[in-house]
């Protein structure tokens, strides 16, 4: 079994990259790959949950129930997978990432918001493992642009800070979730734009060193 997560900021590209990389993978590989994507856009308590958060991003508790839905989505996302090769688009390394880009902007956060970090890891500990975690580096005011020009429900509230601020950690907790969790970190760094599915399957194919 072979799991590629795909990392990256909010509107970098990862829903748009991911079936194309994928086929493109099973071309170059001959071996079939699958993609396991997160059904947001379609799930009405993550989209009430975000909607919750973005009105209240100081609340520690209603942070904590929307990033708690996802660490438990993404844990059941990958439960007894049958052996294969696999894409998922974020992982629960996103989900170190993301608290600890948001406990900066926590008003008083209480011992709850510790529990949930330490559930994470908890979390991780029944995982598959990752072989590849691919960080998509777009330029963070890129990506605002794009997920204010989307309009999702909640995400409208976002500001280029937090943007600003989710490149900065990516950059500082993948390095360190990767020696911890052992996997393989391989960036792709995209400027404005985003990234191109046959280039990257081409640099995936040749440099990633595949588990046993």
């Amino acid at each position: 079994m072979k799991i590629i997560t795909i990392e990256a900021n909010i509107a970098a590209g990862k829903s748009s990259l991911i079936g194309p990389l994928a086929e493109r993978l099973t071309a170059l590989s001959g071996e079939a790959w699958q993609v396991m994507m997160e059904p947001v856009d379609a799930d009405p308590q993550f989209l009430a949950l975000l909607q919750a958060f973005t009105s209240s991003p100081g609340d520690a508790s209603v942070r904590i129930r929307f990033q708690l839905y996802i660490t438990l989505m993404r844990q059941r996302l990958l439960k007894n997978l049958p052996d294969g090769n696999y894409l998922i688009e974020r992982s629960l390394y996103s989900d170190v990432v993301f608290c600890h880009a948001n406990f900066l902007h926590t008003e008083r956060p209480d011992a709850a918001y510790m529990d949930y970090y330490y559930r994470i890891k908890a979390c991780l500990s029944d995982y598959p493992p990752i072989d590849v975690v691919l960080y998509i580096d777009r330029d963070p005011q890129a990506c605002f642009a794009s997920c204010m020009a989307r309009g999702r429900v909640g995400e409208t509230a976002y500001t280029l800070d937090y943007f600003l601020d989710l490149k900065h950690f990516h950059e500082a907790c993948l390095p360190q979730l990767v020696r911890a969790y052992p996997a393989q970190l391989i960036t792709c760094q995209t400027g404005t734009g985003f990234a191109d599915a046959d280039t990257l399957a081409a640099q995936l194919i040749a440099q990633a060193s595949w588990k046993t």
